[in-house]
């Protein structure tokens, strides 16, 4: 394409009007973008708002007039502004509320009306430079025709200049507004894509100009414009400006662009001279949004007048360069280009729309395997395919029918198949989201989700030699399956492992470890319980453990009785010797745990909510009592040995503690809690009678009135200090000092008696 000239064309003042519409336009949307950009309008920010709308309600009527006037189309410009009313409107409602706001779509309806009336502006302009063209190309016309008439006959000259002043005339339409349409930046045919990294001063695109810019005299009026498509806008500040051989200078400084498509333009007057070399400089501050620009032209215009290539990035006419090793054929149009390049070992067809091959027969005859990134084949019949290896990138083949084909090695990370239907498919490793067959085999099967249908069956055999090292390790083999609900295992197994000898033990029919034995063993898992079976020699249960919600029951032989039960109760053994050792920190119960001895199974001792043993009520000792319970339940031996004491020394105030036991009385009672539970054996609530003692009167002192005596360290009491009972065995020994001094007065009395 070539070049274009500059033209001087004249504007109306109505012509004036719409194209100024566009610079309002374009300030009221940035305005809009300057209000808060949270999701909330504040009163203020609404009146602000409301001033925007105004202002491009003015803008609307202004261009409505001009282009009806001139029939040019205005749907889009109705359509921006019925939007943008609509939107708006009920937010105008309550001026004096804060409102929630859908921020994106507010900044939308007002960029969309920007970008309605920038079309509208460019329309007109459109419709300026075609009268301009036209009154150039009639002027030409009319001064061709004048030279030729002034050789002919001066009736012809008449006519020429009857031309040339129509020509004037139509240049006389319009005010002095130069429109460019010749762009200095070069380079600007491909979409720059930038990633933010949040740095300040991150290049986003360098664009070198051309020669003839150095040309341009200060003061002249340049339009520079650009298309900016954003993904996740996060408010970056962009700047524009001259770099190179010019010292920098930024012409559009901290800009912001909202999500999705931003164009920018802006014309001013040039202040300083753009020597040779010198570059567009962008960059982006604190970002991490991505930036697709595209469209850029610097113009000598007052005005934008679209985008277009730099004359040195386009080619005028088909190019065919020839050289010694190169061929070179190559069309370009509209930035598209088309090129056969010949050279030896490397030929390069390329084009930058749809390349065709088309013939009876194509044929591709390569001795390395064809590479094609992307391929859609609408339908592929193969007779014969011998593929030794095959890289298909990607690959879309909506009728495939291949007769025989022989791969050697196929390398797939991905098979997409609504169906796969074989005989036999052996493969190390299948990856599908369903797979349906009578018969699976497979070394490794890996699937989050394993459906075997209804009653469907699973099957393994399995072989176990845990390390010796291990507790009780087990050494075997066997069968495992699933179904309906239940998991079975069945095989030999021994059971214990001997360090000293080095062999394995198995148990015996007589329940006896079987040196170098092992056992036929099966387990059941279903829903809600787990059975273990254990065989002798000739098939029968040998050992059986059965455990579910309600506990777990160990017996012999297989039958309904067991030997043993732990369950919540407690635990029930007919034999003793089938606990074997119990060890641990605690063994507890929330029932009574009961010790039996002898035949008769009578317990020997008893822990519920009393401590009973008939076993030691049925031995009796004349010696004194020898045995302490703590306050905290702790039993233990009573002994007065000078080697279980420290720190040795009389009793405080002995005599005087002796006074006053002596001013004490002895009591009689009947024992509280034999009491009561006589009472509940009678009254059916307890059939405890081990809990009951002879009901009769007590004798004895009260331990409340001996702390009150002054007699507290002889007050047994609790971790919390409460009086639990005294100390009737340690008492009697302040009687010690009482009698003492009653014996020092009597001395004293029977020597002044002379007795």
């Amino acid at each position: 394409m070539a070049e274009s000239n500059a033209t001087q064309v004249i504007l109306t003042d109505d012509g004036i009007k719409i194209i100024q519409a566009q610079d309002t336009a374009n300030e009221v949307a940035g305005n809009v973008n300057d209000i808060n950009s949270d999701n909330k309008l504040t009163p203020s920010e609404k009146l602000k708002l409301k001033q925007e709308y105004d202002k491009d309600v003015e803008l609307y009527n202004i261009d409505i007039e001009q282009l009806k006037s001139v029939d040019l189309p205005t749907a889009e410009l109705e359509t921006a502004m019925s939007n943008l009313t609509n939107f708006v409107t009920p937010l105008f409602k309550e001026m004096n509320k804060t409102s929630t706001v859908d921020r994106n779509t507010l900044d939308s309806v007002f960029t969309a009306f920007a970008t309605a009336d920038k079309n509208s502006s460019q329309v007109f302009v459109n419709m300026v430079q075609q009268v301009a063209n036209n009154a150039k190309e009639a002027g030409s016309e009319a001064a061709v025709a004048g030279n030729q008439a002034s050789e002919a006959a001066s009736s012809a000259a008449a006519q020429a200049s009857v031309a040339q002043s129509s020509a004037a005339a139509a240049v006389a339409k319009v005010d002095n507004l130069s429109i460019g349409g010749r762009n200095y930046a070069l380079n600007t045919a491909n979409t720059i894509t930038v990633i933010g990294n949040n740095t300040v001063g991150q290049l986003l695109g360098d664009y070198p100009t051309s020669n003839d810019i150095s040309a341009i005299s200060i003061g002249t009026k340049l339009t520079i414009s650009y298309d900016v498509d954003v993904t996740n806008a996060d408010g970056g500040k962009s700047y524009f400006g001259w770099g190179g051989t010019h010292s920098w200078q930024t012409f559009i400084a901290a800009k912001t662009f909202v999500e999705g498509k931003n164009h920018v333009s802006l014309t001013f007057d040039l202040d300083t001279a753009l020597p040779v070399g010198t570059v567009l400089h962008m960059t982006i501050d604190n970002s991490k949004a991505t930036y697709n620009i595209s469209n850029l032209m610097v113009e000598a215009s007052s005005l934008e007048s679209g985008y277009s290539i730099a004359p040195e990035d386009q080619a005028t006419q088909s190019q065919i360069t020839q050289l010694s090793d190169d061929i070179n054929l190559r069309v370009t149009k509209d930035g598209l280009i088309d090129q056969i390049n010949l050279q030896a070992g490397n030929t390069l067809i390329s084009s930058s729309g749809q390349l065709t091959l088309s013939g009876k027969t194509v044929f591709l005859d390569s001795v390395d395997p064809v590479i094609m990134k992307s391929a859609n084949i609408a339908d592929l019949a193969v007779g014969t395919a011998q593929i030794a290896d095959a890289a298909i990138n990607n690959a879309k083949i909506a009728n495939a029918s291949i007769d025989d084909a022989k791969i050697n090695s196929l390398n797939g990370n991905k098979i997409v198949a609504g169906s796969i239907t074989s005989k036999q498919l052996n493969a190390n490793d299948i990856i599908a989201n369903v797979i349906n067959g009578k018969t699976i085999n497979g070394i490794t099967i890996n699937t989050p989700n394993l459906q075997l249908g209804n009653n469907g069956t699973l099957t393994e055999d399995w072989t176990l030699n845990q390390a010796t090292s291990l507790f009780n390790p087990k050494k075997g083999s066997g069968t495992m399956t699933l179904t309906q609900g239940l998991l079975a295992t069945s095989g030999t197994l021994s059971r214990w492992w001997s360090d000293d000898g080095g062999y394995w033990y198995g148990i015996g029919d007589d329940g006896s470890k079987i040196k170098n034995g092992s056992n036929q063993v099966g387990d059941n898992y279903g829903a809600g319980y787990a059975q273990h079976n254990i065989f002798d020699s000739k098939g029968n249960t040998l050992l059986r453990t059965y455990m579910d919600a309600t506990g777990l029951y160990m017996n012999s032989g297989g039958t309904s009785s067991v030997n043993t039960v732990l369950t919540q109760q407690g635990l029930t053994t007919t034999n003793v010797n089938a606990l074997g050792t119990i060890t641990g920190d605690s063994l507890a119960t929330n029932g009574t745990f009961n010790a039996a001895l002898g035949t008769k199974n009578t317990y020997g001792f008893s822990i519920g909510s009393q401590v009973v043993s008939p076993m030691i009520r049925a031995n009796s000792y004349t010696y004194a009592s020898n045995v302490f319970i703590s306050s905290y339940g702790t039993m233990g031996l009573t002994t007065s040995t000078k080697a279980n004491k420290l720190d040795i020394v009389d009793v405080p105030d002995m005599l005087q503690k002796g006074y006053n036991l002596l001013t004490l009385n002895p009591r009689q009672w009947f024992d509280k809690t034999s009491v009561e539970a006589y009472a509940d054996v009678q009254s059916g609530n307890s059939d405890s009678i081990e809990s009951v003692v002879n009901i009769k009167p007590v004798t004895g002192m009260v331990a409340e009135e001996v702390a009150s005596a002054g007699l507290d360290d002889y007050v047994v009491k609790d971790e919390n200090n409460k009086v639990q009972g005294l100390a009737y065995d340690r008492l009697w020994t302040l009687l010690l000092p009482v009698l003492r001094d009653m014996n020092d007065k009597i001395n004293k009395l029977q020597k002044k008696e002379g007795i």
